[in-house]
């Protein structure tokens, strides 16, 4: 039917005993999508969209579509739309053995299921298993429609890769060969995968995994021998560096060293608050002595009265003291915190 041959159609399943109501609705509903207005500058759509005009007329014209009809079934003219009669058979091209399939093909479809019998994929000797490098100049499913269309009645080359791991060259001449099915024009089911039952062994997938391993093994070698390379290569030595910069660091790390040592410890010096640490092994009688100018006083347990007149010439001393000599071994440090310690006894006394 001539409306099936528009994009779309076939989805309502016409046929030359389709109801007016079911191709007026098809049309109803391909001119919508194919309308000018909503493909504004599309040439295709255009074009499509006049033939579907044409079509529908004449289909709902009932003298045109009983010639119509007729020619389909008596063979005369094979397309009542574009008016062009039927052709002179074809020649069938036999199939040409090119060896073995080169390293680069790759398919991009499978026949999945036995080609229908004498539909152009039966003539063309496909088989289920076939896988398909490449038909015309379609490499995707999706181009194979377009480039079978545009050449009908004409044979187009097709590589394909047989079971028996040959690379062949098959002709196929795309032809509509079922009335009930006009847009089918090659007569078999493709696939974008190979089929479950044939992976293990098809010479295409063999070849394929073979291509994986190698590009692996490939990447692997040129891995080791990138390490190989960094690990071998000996790296670029830097420039020593200068004598009299590495001089310069370490003495002014002494000097700082040394003025942080003197910030430290001078106060302790100064003030002789080293000499705290002497006062565990002090002789404090030797220290009274020293300050009672060599008295000989020693003894403290006599009475109170008397301690006060010994000592009372050692307060008045004390009270405003001339710089006693003391012992080298005593610090001015000790000195104050004896005559501390000597106020409070006369105090407390």
């Amino acid at each position: 039917l001539v409306l099936s041959l528009i994009q779309g159609f076939d989805s309502f399943q016409l046929g030359p005993s389709s109801a007016p109501e079911d191709i007026a609705r098809a049309y109803q509903t391909q001119s919508l999508i194919w309308h000018p207005d909503k493909n504004p500058g599309d040439a295709m759509a255009l074009a499509t969209y006049k033939r579907l005009g044409r079509a529908y007329n004449m289909l709902m014209d009932p003298t045109s579509r009983a010639a119509h009809d007729a020619s389909l079934r008596g063979g005369g003219p094979e397309n009542g739309l574009d008016g062009q009669h039927s052709r002179p058979p074809v020649r069938q091209p036999l199939p040409e053995d090119l060896g073995l399939p080169p390293s680069s093909a790759r398919p991009f479809a499978y026949v999945d299921k036995p080609p229908q019998p004498r539909t152009p994929a039966a003539d063309a000797g496909m088989m289920r298993g076939d896988a398909i490098v490449r038909i015309g100049d379609a490499s995707h499913l999706r181009d194979v429609q377009t480039q079978l269309q545009g050449n009908l009645h004409q044979p187009v080359p097709a590589l394909v890769i047989e079971l028996s791991g040959r690379f062949v060259k098959k002709w196929v001449i795309p032809r509509s060969w079922d009335p009930w099915a006009p847009a089918s024009l090659l007569g078999c089911q493709m696939s974008d995968q190979c089929p479950i039952d044939l992976q293990p062994s098809h010479p295409a997938e063999v070849l394929e995994r073979q291509r994986q391993r190698a590009a692996a093994r490939m990447a692997a070698e040129e891995y080791h021998d990138d390490e190989a390379s960094r690990l071998s290569s000996t790296p670029t030595p830097l420039p020593p560096a200068p004598c009299w910069a590495r001089f310069t660091l370490a003495l002014a790390s002494l000097l700082g060293l040394t003025l942080g040592a003197l910030i430290v410890a001078y106060p302790a010096f100064s003030y002789h608050i080293v000499d705290v640490w002497r006062l565990p092994a002090l002789d404090c009688a030797a220290v009274l002595a020293d300050l009672s100018g060599g008295s000989g006083v020693t003894d403290v347990s006599f009475e109170e009265d008397d301690l006060q007149l010994e000592l009372a010439p050692l307060a008045r001393e004390m009270a405003w003291p001339p710089a006693p000599p003391l012992s080298p071994l005593v610090s001015r440090a000790s000195a104050e915190l004896i005559r501390d310690g000597v106020r409070g006894i006369l105090a407390a006394s």
